[in-house]
This record gives structure tokens, sequence and C-alpha cells, in this order.
């Protein structure tokens, strides 16, 4: 009886333990298939923000198709000001642990104000992490005009192109590609290489390029450029020439009937040459990037006046 006892006990003691065990598995899959992860949200610009204002966080797996590119994509508006507090839930089934993921921090104020910042995981990295802080900037990115079969506008922020298109805006984050620079979420996407633009939006397909001198109009269109160290900038309307240079403490205003103007399949020059003024403007059809703020412009404009050399960005309006 006593033997029958002990195996009874031992028996109780096996399935106990079994029990456990499978608690404490169950437990442990139950964490690591779930998880929260808090992200703090903020900016350091003292500039009030309007009514409108809001912040987002997107979790971003750059490598995959559009449909599944965007794994969360949450957002708050700004009534209680900074920082804002985002909760992101992580599933492991959706996180693939050797994968790269980016984490993309936005806030929004308007069309025009834009902060962004961005963290970069892999998949084991991202679900071991618990609170993350992220301290955006606004970038002085302009947009730029493409046009064609679509018509559009596109500011470039890093990882992020925001798109006004067909009077809508997007926030697109950017996804991996062999050439180029693609942006994309589930409805729309944007491919630019060099100047010219693939659209997808609603499984259609476009075509659009940077504007080009092939669009400029003579007695329609404004050719405006600038440039940095010495800054300078000028315009160029159906009358007149105007140049401000050397940090705009010079300026001088030519009639174009004065002004003599060269085409070339791909470039546009503006020359005057007198006992006084040796002065030219080239523009060419070369994107241009300013060195000092990063802002991107359709046409590159070569000024020269009387020996002295400028080079900046130009656009037509």
């Amino acid at each position: 009886m006593e033997i029958l006892k002990e195996i009874q006990d031992n028996w109780k003691f096996v399935l106990l333990s079994i029990i456990i065990a499978i608690f404490l598995i169950s437990l442990g899959n139950a964490q690591a298939s779930a998880a929260d992860l808090n992200v703090s949200l903020s900016y350091r610009e003292m500039i009030a923000l309007a009514p409108d204002a809001e912040a987002r966080l997107m979790l971003v797996n750059p490598a995959a198709v559009e449909t599944e590119l965007i794994l969360s994509d949450l957002k708050k508006k700004l009534k209680n000001g900074i920082p804002i507090d985002f909760k992101l839930k992580l599933s492991q089934q959706e996180i693939d642990l050797k994968s790269s993921y980016q984490l993309l921090g936005i806030i929004k104020s308007g069309r025009d104000m834009v902060w962004t910042a961005s963290k970069t995981f892999n998949g084991t990295e991202l679900l071991q992490q618990q609170d993350i802080k992220l301290l955006t900037k606004r970038l002085p990115a302009r947009f730029i005009s493409f046009s064609g079969e679509k018509d559009l506008k596109v500011k470039f922020l890093d990882s992020l192109a925001q798109v006004i298109i067909d009077n809508e805006e997007y926030l697109l984050p950017q996804q991996r590609t062999a050439s180029g620079a693609k942006f994309a979420n589930s409805k729309l996407s944007i491919w630019n290489k060099g100047r010219e633009l693939l659209i997808e939006k609603d499984n259609k397909n476009y075509q659009a390029a940077l504007v080009s001198l092939a669009d400029l109009d003579s007695e329609k269109s404004v050719i405006k450029a600038r440039g940095q160290e010495p800054y300078w900038e000028f315009k160029i309307d159906k009358n007149n020439l105007e140049l401000q240079y050397d940090y705009l403490t010079n300026k001088i205003i030519i009639s174009k009937a004065n002004i003599e103007r060269i085409e070339k399949s791909n470039s546009l020059i503006y020359k005057i040459d007198t006992s006084f003024l040796d002065f030219e403007i080239k523009i060419l059809e070369d994107i241009h990037t300013d060195q000092m703020n990063g802002r991107l412009y359709p046409l590159t404009a070569f000024v020269k006046i009387n020996g002295q050399k400028y080079i900046g960005g130009a656009d037509l309006q």
C-alpha cells in the first residue's frame, strides 16, 4: 500500500510539473507573440502649431510590396501639445527577426510645415524595445512640380515623400528598390528616376516629368533662381530681368529688349556685353541641390557678372 501511495504521489508531482511547464510555455509564447512599444514624439522648435496639427507614427518594412509596406500607421491630434505618446502593438507573427524595419515619426501642421524623424531596427532589436524617443526636425525641403499624364507636387523628406495629387495629400514612406527612389502605400506609388516620375494610382499607371525649358512661355512664365555664398537671386518675367547679388546688396534691372536671348536644346542664355557690363545667365536642364539647405530645383542657373560667377537652382512659375 505504501508503494502504491508513493507511486500516486509521484504521478501527482509529475502531472503538476507538466501543467506548470505548459503554463509557462504558453505564457512565454503569449509574451513573445505580442508586445507594447511606447514611442514619444517631440520637436525642438518653439513654433505655435495650427489647430489641425497632427502627429503620426509609421512602422515600415521597406523591403515589402506596397500592400504590406506599412505595418502600422497611428495618428493623433496635437490637442495637448508635445510630447505625443504612442503605444504600438507588435506581433511576432508579423515581424521577421532578420528583416529591417523603420520607425517614422511625423509632426505636421498644414501642408508646408512637416517635422520628421526615423530609427531603423532589425526584427530582433525591434521586439526587444520598450520605450523609444523620436526627436523630429524640419527639413528645408520645397515642393517641386512634375507634369505629364498626371500633374503633381512632391516634397522629398529623406525616407518620406509628401505628395499633392488630384487635390489630395499623401505621406509615402520609401520602398527599397534597385534603382531610383520609390515611395508608396497601398493606394499610391511614385518612382523617381532622374527627371522622370512613374505614378501608380487606383491601379492605373501614369508618367510625369520635372518642368523643363520646353515648358517656358516667354509671355506667361516667370523664371526664378537663387544661390548661396554669397546669396543672390534673380527673376525673369516677360518684361525685365532683375538680379540681386552679393547678399542682395547690389541690384540691377534690365529690360529684356536689351538682352540677347540664345536658345539651345537643353539650355537658355541671357547675355549682355557692353563696355561697362559683362553679364550672362545660363539655365540648364540639370537638377540642382542647394548645398546649404538641401532644397531641390528642376533647373540649374549660372550667373556671370563682370568676372564674378554664381551657381544656384532655378524653377518656372
